[in-house]
């Protein structure tokens, strides 16, 4: 199936994404097999702003790629309601489908070379707005805040267009193979969601690049190991929406 998106390739796929840690699938999903899950994103939205007295017909212009305008737009006049918007963000049926997609399923398989995978801990959507600086994960590798097994990978695709000013991600290339322990990592302001920060040492020895872009349907599929790192959003008009769910290979599970 890697072989679809990338016919051209002298090397294994697979091994290169052994290699590396991870792999980026430009547009994975084509635009019109995202309409669904957008029109589910649109009755979201306008059943909230009913519900809070806002002019849903404000947000007919939206293009597609930029839904999170609307979500933004919520937030910026009821800023109180945006626990309760992210919690029902995350239950949208369609969305929560996505990791029983075929085209998933098929795909993990194929990276973990086996047919007995899991989604571990849940499917999540992520809205992440300018300057939220809570709720950005610094440097880490997703087994340290997951576990269960090594022998996973993350499924990462952004619903919306991303610009590099609404933060991408960092990716530290091979650093899964590095083994890292949990001590190399050190806890980070108390006024953070997500408490780890690789120590300074340890991340000079790396590698890491960050992405220009990503257009929605973009998929970047990336090892439990590898070192990685979310970036601040600077738009304030924008929200970068994603979803991500993590892939693990059931025959490997520590708890045996």
């Amino acid at each position: 199936m890697l072989n679809q998106y990338f016919p051209n390739t002298q090397n294994s796929l697979m091994q290169d994404i052994e290699r590396k840690g991870y792999l980026i699938i430009r547009n994975f999903f084509q635009e019109a097999e995202l309409y669904p899950y957008w029109r589910a994103i649109d009755y979201f939205v306008k059943a909230f702003a009913r519900g809070v007295g806002i002019d849903f017909n404000e947000f007919d212009e939206v293009l597609p790629t930029e839904r999170d305008r609307m979500l933004v737009s919520i937030l910026q006049k009821r800023p109180d309601l945006q626990s309760v918007l992210y919690d029902r963000l995350q239950m949208i049926p369609e969305l929560l489908a996505l990791p029983s997609h075929q085209r998933f399923q098929k795909l993990a398989k194929e990276i973990l070379k086996t047919k007995s995978i899991g989604v571990w801990p849940r499917m999540q959507v992520r809205l992440d707005l300018c300057g939220d600086e809570k709720n950005v994960i610094r440097w880490h590798h997703d087994y340290l805040y997951n576990k269960g097994t090594s022998n996973s990978y993350t499924f990462w695709m952004p619903m919306v267009s991303i610009t590099k000013e609404m933060g991408t991600l960092l990716l530290a290339d091979r650093s899964h193979k590095l083994q890292l322990q949990d001590e190399m990592f050190e806890r980070v302001e108390v006024n953070r969601r997500f408490v780890f920060n690789l120590k300074e040492e340890i991340l000079k020895q790396l590698e890491y690049w960050q992405p220009e872009n990503f257009s929605a349907g973009d998929l970047v599929i990336f090892h439990s190991l590898l070192v990685h790192s979310g970036m601040l959003n600077t738009m304030q008009d924008r929200a970068r929406m994603t979803v991500l769910f993590r892939m693990q290979n059931l025959e490997t599970l520590e708890a045996y």
